[in-house]
């Protein structure tokens, strides 16, 4: 539940970027775990009140989630402007300042999340009094991660869109509350020292090759899941839901693999790796011809589980290797081995975001195969060489399952495709998609089009168009909106904010697209999400022009959110006006947009069925008169008279722009438009 609600609360703060505020969120839960896990290794085995320690950690995990629901209820924009001018001064990326900040906030709690795993390893040893004991600690991960997967299924199918982020944080505090006064219930019943274990205490040699194996499978495990995240948005689109049922099923096979560990025999654990990790290694391999299949809708919908046959082997050399790595104490030794594996998963979180996002999904995949290889190659010298042979033969199916992906992927659905860690953006047929949805046209045209209605009906709603000096527009990429507005009679100065950096590479693929907008002197892009901005920029515009892609993708919120439209009221000048793209899927989605627009804007109509939404701080005038007088001018404005005649926008404007029976609207802390299905839960009859 805390993932999943910080990954949404932190995209607020760190440029709106989804990839990275996903990124920041696994890589300090994980790095926390890791250092946790290192740090109750140390000191369980000479604690003689483990139930204790785990009652009070739970009891400070709870107070520190509050602490994370104030902070984020709070204005942050006073600490924004200061980490702005911090960044500056030492010359650090505002993105890095921002991921910095938001490690050091989370990094306490999840430090302390890590050190419960060794306690409750260490409490079970204890209290544990049946033969075979090693077989629980297996068992606990099993349980602890059907939790997990229980936790991020509730709170991003439900308790997000419903509740909204805050409650849902005092829930997984109350949460944290209810555990510890569990484990106080059993406060007393452990016996001091430790239960000493029937098996005998593993070679240094044993606990080195387990220590190895634990961080590479760690690391091509999260590497993977990043993988997983980037796949699934192509083939079931970028929708707020992706996310969680990703991480949910994620964990979900992750943990059957760990309940099946059970059923592999404790000895000869060695022996046997290999051929674990070669079929780890070959079903990884595998994973892009799914995804092509998936893409070209030719893979039956029961057979995307196949995405997560990886996760399987993984929690089945997790379960086998957690069980076998205990000696003298479970805390101890279990410690140790969580502390090296969720370091490496961090590493492969790292690796995944930085270097796997910036290559083909077929490369990725390819290259995390090749890590198992490598690390099945490493324990194939300890088979003896009669087991050798199924080994090898696992080798070759390896080579062919490699061999096979890169003929299957030979087939591509766009010309050319670029590929960084704000997503993926294909074109086909000189159109432009990002993230397997339509984005934009390559090639400008002069009008008639979405893109340059964006610049036209808000130009035309203005009381004196002449007089628009100064523009915005929020969602830069190819530039068809700027390059409308450049066609304004008097427009001196124009900013441009675009958070997709992959644009950059289409710009320099291909130059006449872009290249007579962005060598206009009056134009200037920046490349950052609009949203922080316009909060750490106190410019006012006479005129501003904001697109999210979809209402129904991830983070469309951020865009359509009454914190969002109160930060362009503040930043219009007097008379300014403001258009906001809001096309809905579904009617409720739509009336729910344009409620939360009236709210906050004063003077505000919609146009073509809430197509665009205007608002501005002043009275509009749509008078016939007044229409012919702004068509007079020259650019831009006589491009309208073209294509809406001389009655302007009075044949397209809407007169109803809300309706009162919805009793919801758009907040960051509730991202409602993003779950169309839950917005008739907020509706009464009209």
């Amino acid at each position: 539940m805390n993932q999943v609600i910080w990954q949404r609360a932190l995209r607020l703060y760190l440029a709106g970027s989804e990839s990275l505020s996903g990124m920041v969120v696994i890589l300090v839960f994980l790095l926390g775990l890791s250092l946790g896990a290192a740090i109750g290794s140390r000191f369980v085995s000479n604690n003689r009140r483990v139930l204790l320690s785990l009652v009070t950690i739970e009891i400070v995990l709870a107070l520190l989630n509050l602490g994370i629901f104030a902070l984020l209820r709070s204005d942050l924009s006073a600490s924004v402007q200061w980490l702005q001018s911090v960044s500056h001064s030492l010359g650090v990326s505002l993105r890095w300042a921002y991921t910095l900040v938001a490690g050091l906030l989370l990094l306490p709690a999840c430090t302390l999340m890590g050190m419960t795993t060794p306690l409750a390893a260490e409490s079970m040893q204890r209290l544990y009094t049946g033969e075979s004991p090693t077989i629980w600690l297996s068992r606990v991960f099993s349980f602890n991660t059907l939790g997990a997967c229980a936790g991020a299924t509730f709170a991003g199918g439900y308790c997000l869109p419903v509740w909204g982020q805050s409650a849902t944080l005092l829930l997984a505090s109350c949460c944290n509350i209810l555990a510890g006064l569990l484990v106080l219930t059993q406060v007393g019943k452990e016996r001091v020292p430790a239960v000493p274990q029937n098996s005998t205490p593993r070679s240094g040699s044993h606990k080195g090759a387990v220590g190895e194996l634990a961080f590479i499978f760690g690391l091509v495990s999260l590497s993977y899941e990043m993988w997983l995240l980037r796949a699934l948005s192509l083939a079931w689109l970028p929708l707020p839901s992706t996310f969680s049922v990703c991480l949910g099923l994620f964990l979900f096979c992750w943990n059957l693999g760990v309940a099946c560990s059970e059923f592999l025999p404790r000895a000869g654990l060695l022996t046997r790796l290999p051929m674990i990790l070669l079929l780890y290694a070959a079903v990884t391999g595998l994973e892009p011809v799914v995804l092509t299949l998936d893409r070209q809708g030719s893979l039956p919908l029961v057979l995307r589980i196949l995405y997560f046959l990886p996760c399987l082997f993984s929690g089945l050399l997790y379960g086998s290797l957690v069980a076998g790595c205990a000696a003298q104490s479970w805390g101890r030794d279990t410690g140790a081995f969580v502390a090296w594996n969720t370091l490496g998963s961090a590493l492969g979180v790292l690796f995944g975001h930085l270097l796997g996002y910036r290559v083909s999904p077929l490369v990725f995949a390819l290259v995390l195969m090749s890590i198992l290889l490598f690390a099945a190659l490493r324990f194939f010298a300890r088979l003896a060489p009669a087991r050798r042979l199924p080994v090898l033969s696992l080798l070759g199916f390896g080579f062919i399952a490699y061999v096979s992906s890169l003929f299957t992927l030979g087939s591509n659905f766009a010309s050319r495709t670029f590929y960084s860690s704000d997503g993926i953006l294909e074109i086909r047929r000189e159109q432009v998609f990002l993230d397997g949805l339509w984005h934009s046209a390559l090639a400008h045209s002069q009008g008639n089009n979405s893109d340059w209605a964006m610049a036209a009906v808000p130009a035309l709603a203005h009381k004196s168009p002449e007089s628009i000096r100064h523009s915005l527009v929020v969602g830069f990429a190819m530039g068809h909106t700027a390059n409308a507005l450049l066609r304004l009679p008097n427009l001196q100065k124009l900013d441009c904010y675009e958070i997709h950096r992959g644009f950059q590479q289409i710009f320099e693929a291909y130059p006449d697209s872009v290249r007579p907008i962005l060598s206009d002197p009056r134009l200037r892009l920046y490349w950052q999400d609009g949203r922080s901005g316009l909060s750490l920029n106190d410019t006012k515009y006479d005129l501003i022009t904001s697109a999210p892609l979809y209402l129904k993708q991830s983070g469309s919120s951020l865009l359509l959110s009454e914190n969002y439209f109160k930060l362009l009221l503040k930043r219009l000048k007097p008379g300014g006006v403001v258009a906001c793209y809001a096309r809905s899927d579904s009617y409720l989605q739509g009336v729910l947009v344009r409620q939360t627009f009236a709210k906050v804007f004063p003077y505000h109509f919609s146009v073509a069925g809430g197509y665009l939404l205007l608002g501005s701080n002043e009275p509009f005038d749509l008078r016939g008169e007044a229409m012919a007088r702004k068509m007079e001018f020259p650019g831009l404005l006589q491009e309208a008279h073209e294509h809406f005649g001389s009655a302007g926008l009075l044949q397209i404007v809407d007169r109803q722009i809300a309706w009162s029976g919805v009793t919801a609207v758009i907040s960051d802390d509730r991202p409602l438009v993003e779950y169309p299905h839950w917005i008739s839960k907020f509706v009464t009859d009209p």
